[in-house]
């Protein structure tokens, strides 16, 4: 299987993702108070938080292996395709889930898992006396 998207892109995908994941409840259909947006709401802490984590261009800290991150994303795709239906939600919606959850499981399954670069975004400063 060819992998074409950079780690960087996946990056920033998960970002949009984050994103679209805390405001669908509030423009979808469904209720935000409920097992839907429930949901909604800790998958996208969840997605924020392995992004920051993660040894990519994207991350902060970068202590998850990018290989680790997919594994995960893989997971969480999964779990967000099959959870209108596991957690009985679907009479309410299934759509917005099925559609992300697809998106997140595409997106770890064509992205690289070598990353360009490792360096993170704020190198600490050496003091020369």
């Amino acid at each position: 299987m060819r992998k074409f998207i950079p780690t960087y892109s996946h990056a920033v995908i998960d970002y949009i993702l984050v994103i679209v994941l805390l405001i669908g409840p509030f423009i979808s259909e469904f209720d935000f108070s409920g097992m839907a947006a429930t949901i909604c709401f800790i998958s996208g802490g969840a997605v924020a938080l392995l992004s920051i984590l993660t040894a990519s261009e994207g991350g902060l800290i970068r202590i998850i292996p990018m290989k680790i991150h997919l594994a995960i994303d893989i997971l969480l795709g999964i779990f967000l395709i099959a959870s209108p239906f596991l957690l009985r939600f679907s009479s309410q919606t299934y759509f917005f889930h099925i559609f992300i959850g697809i998106i997140i499981l595409g997106s770890a399954i064509y992205t690289r898992s070598t990353v360009i670069s490792s360096r993170p975004p704020i190198q600490p400063h050496s003091s020369h006396s």
